[in-house]
């Protein structure tokens, strides 16, 4: 799948940025216990958007990625946008939302991709069988 190179660049690329503007934390909380009891719903009940990146959306989309199970759409790019695009309040971020908005065009790309092959066969797999 060639999506999934460009999907795992976006990701290490997303991960380095953080890390280069002070959002990645050395010890994170473990969110993905707390999800499994049922504790976060979602990016907003996390401690912070930075802290549900990295322990959150992170490692669900690198997981994706490499397993080919890749969601229809992303909005983390969106969800970015409204965390810090408002007003300019993080302008350090700008460059991470960006990312993430690239990653979610990546992730529909596959998705689409993946949808496309799965969903819809190439006319010449049918065709091979014909004449038995």
């Amino acid at each position: 799948m060639a999506h999934k190179e460009e999907l795992l660049a976006k990701l290490d690329e997303i991960e380095a940025e953080m890390k280069a503007i002070g959002f990645w934390s050395e010890n994170p909380p473990d969110l993905q216990a707390k999800i499994a009891r049922g504790e976060i719903k979602s990016f907003l009940d996390a401690p912070s958007f930075e802290i549900w990146l990295q322990c959150v959306f992170l490692p669900n989309a690198r997981r994706a990625a490499l397993t080919g199970e890749i969601p229809r759409k992303s909005r983390a790019g969106i969800m970015a946008t409204r965390q810090y695009d408002y007003n300019g309040k993080e302008p350090k971020a700008h460059r991470l939302t960006q990312l993430l908005l690239e990653f979610d065009k990546v992730m529909v790309q596959a998705a689409d991709n993946i949808f496309h092959v799965h969903h819809y066969p190439s006319k010449s797999r049918g065709t091979e069988q014909s004449g038995t």
